[in-house]
């Protein structure tokens, strides 16, 4: 390694044309970090099954059962989950207890949806403007 550190390199036009090159074909945005245009309103709403990312899931018994996995989980995780991809897809939306039981459609219940959001979130506001973080 030391005897090929110590050998002297051999530098030409071609190397500076290529490393020229190299830094005009530099991107700092990533092709992947550019989402494609979406609203709230277009979107399929309900909770996504962790396992296999299906929307057909249904509340039994305080769990999120997923129709086409078997996946079962714990609905009140569930719906902290949903609501990170909530937070995620619209960062500008404020979090209530009617748009996250818009978004989860499939619980029945917005007392268990505000039960959920009051443990786990903190609540801001004492009027009808109140939302979650």
């Amino acid at each position: 390694m030391k005897k090929l550190n110590m050998r002297p390199s051999k530098f030409n036009g071609f190397y500076k044309e290529l490393a020229d090159q190299l830094v005009s074909l530099h991107q700092i945005e990533s092709s992947h970090d550019r989402l494609p245009p979406y609203d709230y309103v277009q979107l399929k709403k309900g909770i996504i099954c962790a396992a296999c990312h299906s929307l057909k899931t249904t509340v039994f018994e305080r769990k999120l059962v997923c129709e086409v996995c078997g996946y079962q989980e714990d609905i009140d995780h569930a719906v902290l989950r949903t609501v990170e991809e909530l937070k995620l897809l619209f960062p500008h939306k404020k979090i209530t207890t009617v748009v996250v039981h818009e978004w989860c459609k499939v619980v029945e219940s917005i007392k268990t949806i505000r039960r959920i959001l009051m443990q786990n979130l903190r609540y801001i506001g004492k009027t009808k403007g109140s939302y979650y973080e």
